[in-house]
């Protein structure tokens, strides 16, 4: 996967100088260690919103630890504790323990994707039933899955038995890039981030489902001030605006 985008980086600078800006017209004083723990699905933007805050708050170090979903609860209890995760349910950061009210900062959106050209010659999800075609998609366990499970259910199709099923989407998109499936259900965020190597299908029944990808501060946080400052940026207007025009949909 490539790294943030330049114009993303900018904006995410843009959107912590407005907000340290409001209310005074010094910055708070930001320092010490920030550990982030996040969805796989979140790489390009947390790299990008990290490289953003700590370009301009040069006392904080971002640590991020990315994890499927059903794996942050386990890693939320180790060493180092995180100050912050986003995840992509709410029910992950009730598994971890979080008990304060999550932040809605974005949505996920199914897509398919499939390798520039579309060799296949994929129109929808009816040819995923197609015995020659190769699939890949998240595990039932993992938000993206039983999302998937939905859609595939509103449009009447199964994944064949051979379906390569993996823990998060970025596992799942990397059977496109390595010419191991001729699809993978994901969202269209990370489809987006892959670059030119994939392209994406479009179906009506992602409607039906959409990832609500969440964050919040827990009680345990090391460093909460600083936390609570990335959480407020996370979910300012710009950085939902950045972040709508690289695949994810706006906050319900």
């Amino acid at each position: 996967m490539r790294s943030a985008r330049p114009h993303l980086a900018v904006i995410l600078v843009g959107a912590i100088l407005g907000l340290a800006g409001c209310g005074g017209s010094e910055r708070p004083s930001m320092s010490g260690v920030l550990t982030i723990l996040a969805s796989p699905s979140l790489t390009d933007a947390m790299t990008g919103m990290a490289h953003a805050f700590t370009t301009t708050y040069p006392g904080v170090r971002i640590q991020t630890a990315f994890e499927p979903d059903p794996r942050i609860p386990d890693r939320a209890a180790q060493s180092p504790a995180p100050d912050l995760i986003a995840a992509e349910a709410p029910a992950t950061l009730t598994a971890a323990g979080a008990s304060a009210e999550p932040v809605h900062f974005a949505q996920g959106q199914l897509v398919l994707a499939v390798p520039t050209g579309n060799p296949a010659l994929l129109r929808g999800l009816a040819d995923l039933s197609r015995p020659e075609v190769r699939v890949a998609a998240c595990e039932t366990e993992a938000p993206c899955g039983a999302l998937a499970v939905e859609v595939l259910a509103a449009a009447e199709v199964a994944l064949p038995e051979s379906a390569l099923l993996e823990p998060d989407v970025r596992s799942v998109l990397s059977h496109i890039t390595d010419g191991t499936a001729d699809a993978a259900l994901v969202y269209r965020s990370d489809a987006v981030a892959a670059g030119a190597t994939v392209m994406t299908i479009e179906f009506p029944q992602s409607s039906v489902a959409l990832a609500d990808f969440v964050a919040t501060v827990p009680a345990s946080a090391p460093n909460p001030g600083v936390a609570q400052a990335f959480l407020d940026y996370l979910a300012s207007p710009p950085v939902r605006d950045a972040l709508v025009r690289d695949g994810f949909r706006p906050p319900n």
